[in-house]
């Protein structure tokens, strides 16, 4: 239910004119006129001014159902298109948006913004994309392609508090797989956060290519330090690439991973590790380890280059840590080499050192 309106009609076989037309729809109201093809030898347009209209239910006319955004939306519009087709629009929208982004359920995180567009035959330019929270912000310009494959939008976020994301992620609920897994990984994200990059392709299902930073990352209780990558997401999957992670002791590991959206256990990542904190590494791991394990603590380096995760992993782990704990004991070295096929993990190598004792064992 959108509302009512009120308009001069003129009607013929191509299409249905309105003029003075006053609609208070979607909360808001809408002046101007319109003009509704009738078939493809026509135009439609549309153009004038709104003021306060709901986000959420303008949002329902694209997209299908109501969008999880509360607020009102003020502006003007002039845009025409052959027959129905809003696909191949021209012309120009203003908006400046004053909302809140979620749910009573999930909660809310006020949005405000201006946003200007100008199109030409479905292809949008953005004269002005700023959409700002109270401690992030969203800017983006370029054009968007609702037609065909030319988008190319440059967009950067910055965000003095990781964290305002991580809630803004799941008040709007884009993906439910996504929070489950921060959430069996126990994933914190706090500090700044930075992400530039370009959005090309269809707007509907576009690639995305960037670099992003991350100020502090925790998993499973474990700080594990400072994160920056290369992004890239295309229809076929997500990759994170030129992957840098330094915690707080010096130690760093370079890492990248693959992660297909297509098809299961497919998963790969490739790591090399100098003076890592171990206890942080496994806690990185998409798995749940014994306890005694997880509390491992150490200078760690060597390198992982898994496939296959998160069930069926392909691969080897070549592990050498300096003095450190084990389950409340201290250690003077230890040296690890894993072979993953499937379920079973071939232990070709492990070396403990305690002084002038040392422990091997070999197994699977």
């Amino acid at each position: 239910a959108l509302g009512a309106a009120n308009a001069k009609v003129d009607a013929n076989n191509d299409r249905v004119a309105l003029t003075e037309l006053v609609a208070d729809v979607m909360d808001g109201r809408i002046n101007g006129t319109a003009t509704i093809a009738l078939n493809n030898r026509s135009a439609s347009m549309l153009k004038g001014d709104f003021s306060n209209l709901d986000i959420s239910k303008l949002a329902a006319l694209r997209v299908g159902n109501l969008a999880p955004l509360q607020g009102q939306t003020t502006g003007n519009i002039d845009l025409t298109f052959p027959g129905t087709d809003f696909r191949t629009s021209s012309g120009t929208i203003n908006a400046a948006i004053t909302a809140n982004a979620g749910t009573a359920d999930r909660g809310f995180v006020p949005i405000h913004g201006q946003i200007r567009l100008s199109a030409v035959s479905g292809l949008f330019t953005v004269d002005l994309a700023d959409l700002n929270t109270e401690k992030s912000r969203l800017t983006a310009t370029g054009r968007f392609d609702l037609k065909d494959e030319n988008s190319d939008l440059a967009v950067v976020l910055n965000s003095t508090d990781a964290s305002e994301i991580d809630r803004l992620v799941r008040v709007l609920g884009i993906s439910k797989e996504f929070e489950d897994q921060l959430d069996s990984m126990e994933v914190e994200v706090a500090g700044n956060l930075r992400f530039d990059g370009t959005i090309t392709g269809n707007v509907s299902d576009p690639t995305v290519n960037g670099k992003a930073s991350l100020e502090s990352l925790a998993m499973r209780g474990r700080d594990v330090g400072r994160v920056a990558a290369d992004i890239f997401a295309d229809p076929t999957g997500f990759e994170l690439r030129n992957g840098r992670l330094s915690d707080n002791q010096g130690g760093t590991a370079e890492f990248s991973a693959t992660i297909p959206r297509a098809g299961q256990n497919n998963i790969a990542i490739k790591a090399s590790l100098a003076n890592i904190d171990v206890g942080n590494l496994l806690a990185a791991l998409p798995i749940t380890l014994p306890e005694q394990i997880r509390d491992l603590d150490g200078q760690t380096s060597g390198s992982v280059d898994i496939t296959g995760l998160p069930d069926d992993s392909r691969g080897e782990i070549n592990l050498a840590a300096a003095k450190g704990i084990i389950a409340g004991q201290p250690f003077d070295g230890l040296t690890v080499k894993a072979v993953f096929s499937g379920t079973r993990v071939e232990l070709q190598q492990a070396t403990l050192r305690l002084g002038a004792g040392q422990v091997s064992a070999t197994g699977s």
